[in-house]
């Protein structure tokens, strides 16, 4: 639709933005999400929202007063799910889409990567649905400070849960502190467990979306 309504040929459109033919047609026709890659360089070559590749929703074209310089921003895909009193999980081939943040703040962080809050277990700080910004530093990860969130990957039955909560170490165990009362605390026994294989990142931001008024 973009290209017909451009009078844009399928080549001329991976010439001007370095990227293959077949990845762009694939985007196209709806096989496969569009790249990052992809995403800004349209963004940058014709102003193209990025919402509207995602979902379709809104208008094509932004207007001139929310053009931006993609240079100065990073696509932060969104992967799954976390649970905050109920099951989730997080797995990078489950992208459900996309936010740009601008480079100044996101590199401050290592393999960067969004999730959404499932349950009530960390309010009153996170709520359900909030998007969660996570900083996969090992460094981080192998020293989990008190005072902060993470990510856990929590054996749960027969599938590991992706869980958000505080963290204490005592001796070999490791125990998942919630902020809300209502929920008891969880011990997991990691003896015999790499510390990486459990402690998957750190909140660094929470993001909520506002609801529209009806």
């Amino acid at each position: 639709m973009f290209r017909q309504s451009k009078n844009i040929t399928l080549k001329e459109l991976s010439k001007e933005t370095g990227l293959s033919e077949g990845m762009i047609s694939e985007s196209e026709n709806g096989k496969n999400k569009p790249s990052p890659n992809l995403m800004l360089a349209l963004r940058k070559l014709y102003n193209m929202d990025i919402n509207w590749l995602l979902t379709g929703e809104g208008e094509m074209l932004l207007r001139a007063r929310q053009s931006m310089d993609s240079s100065n921003f990073q696509l932060v895909p969104v992967i799954g799910a976390a649970a905050c009193g109920s099951s989730g999980r997080v797995m990078d081939e489950d992208i459900e889409g996309y936010k740009a943040f601008e480079i100044s703040f996101i590199r401050k962080f290592k393999n960067p990567a969004l999730t959404r809050a499932q349950g009530e277990s960390m309010l009153p700080v996170i709520a359900d649905k909030d998007l969660l910004l996570c900083d996969r530093d090992v460094n981080k990860r192998m020293r989990p400070d008190p005072k902060r969130m993470y990510l856990v990957n929590h054996p749960d039955g027969e599938e590991a849960a992706i869980k958000v909560k505080k963290l204490s170490f005592s001796g070999r165990t490791l125990t998942l502190i919630p902020l809300n009362p209502a929920f008891p605390p969880d011990a997991i026994d990691v003896t015999d467990k790499s510390i990486l294989d459990i402690v998957l990142g750190e909140i660094v931001w929470i993001g909520r979306e506002l609801k529209k008024d009806p």
